[in-house]
């Protein structure tokens, strides 16, 4: 996220605002966006479901684009065996 908003020149408040622009419903005040964008992008804590798709319109693309859903983990029935398309 911070490499997006750096990429854009924005200031995390610059962030906030585009981010309004994007939401169908009202956010909380700027102080608690705030707080909650800079425990974002320090890793502390992911976005929620709900403000991940806002994050991402925000940054005009699609939310697992942002946010990648991480790879199972195992598979039922894999042996390790690459060939049949399972690790």
């Amino acid at each position: 996220m911070a490499n997006e908003r750096h990429a854009r020149g924005w200031s995390q408040a610059d962030a906030i605002r585009a981010m309004r622009a994007h939401a169908t419903v009202e956010l909380p005040a700027q102080a608690t966006l705030i707080r909650q964008w800079k425990r974002w992008e320090a890793g502390e804590v992911q976005p929620s479901d709900f403000y991940q798709p806002i994050i991402a319109a925000t940054f005009g693309t699609v939310t697992h684009a942002v946010f990648p859903v991480p790879p199972a983990f195992g598979c039922i029935g894999c042996s390790g065996d690459v060939r049949h398309g399972h690790a």
